[in-house]
C-alpha cells in the first residue's frame, strides 16, 4: 500500500475517533444535565383554595443548584411556578442564599411552622454582598420555625398553606 494512502487512512481513523469522543462527551453532558434537573421533586402547595406546583429542592446539592443557570421559572416545563427549598430539620437561624448566575426573577417567601400549622410569609431580605442575600424569619417571637423557603411568583399577605411533596 502506498505511504500516502496509509497516511490518509490513519488521519481518517484518528478524525473519526476524535469526533466520536467529542460526540460521546456532549451526550454524557446532556444526560447529566437532564438527570440533575430530574432530581428535583415536586410539591403541591395549597393557598386560599388554589394549588400551586413547585419544584422540590430538599438536599444541599439541590439547594445550591436552585435557579442557577436556568432560563425560566418552569425550567422542566411541568407548570411549576417556583422552587421550594425544604430542610427536614428546619432553619432556626437566618438563611444565606446566592443569586450568582441566576437569570430569572421571582419573589422570596418563607414557610414557617407555628404550632402545628404552616404559613407562607414574606421574609426580611437584606443584601450581604453583590450576590449573597440574607433571609430572616419575621416572626421568631411567635416561635415560628422556618421549614422552607420558596422562590416563586408573588402572592400577598400571610396565608395558611398545605404542602404535599413527592420524589
Amino acid at each position: 500500500m502506498d505511504v500516502k494512502v496509509k497516511k490518509a487512512i490513519t488521519f481518517s481513523i484518528i478524525t473519526i475517533v476524535v469526533l466520536a469522543t467529542v460526540f460521546a462527551l456532549l451526550m454524557l453532558n446532556t444526560i447529566a444535565v437532564q438527570n440533575q434537573q430530574s432530581s428535583f421533586g415536586l410539591c403541591a402547595m395549597k393557598v386560599d383554595n388554589k394549588v400551586y406546583l413547585l419544584y422540590l429542592a430538599d438536599s444541599p446539592a439541590l439547594w445550591a443548584e436552585g435557579y442557577k443557570n436556568k432560563d425560566s421559572i418552569d425550567f422542566m416545563k411541568v407548570g411549576a411556578i417556583g422552587i421550594i427549598f425544604m430542610n427536614k430539620n428546619g432553619w432556626y437561624e437566618d438563611i444565606l442564599i446566592t443569586m450568582e448566575d441566576v437569570k430569572v426573577n421571582f419573589s422570596i417567601y418563607l414557610i414557617v411552622e407555628i404550632g402545628n400549622k404552616l404559613y407562607i410569609v414574606k421574609p426580611t431580605v437584606s443584601r450581604v454582598s453583590e450576590y449573597i442575600f440574607k433571609i430572616s424569619n419575621p416572626y421568631p417571637m411567635l416561635g415560628a420555625k422556618t421549614v422552607a423557603f420558596v422562590e416563586m411568583d408573588p402572592i400577598t399577605g400571610v396565608k395558611e398553606v398545605e404542602l404535599t411533596c413527592t420524589r
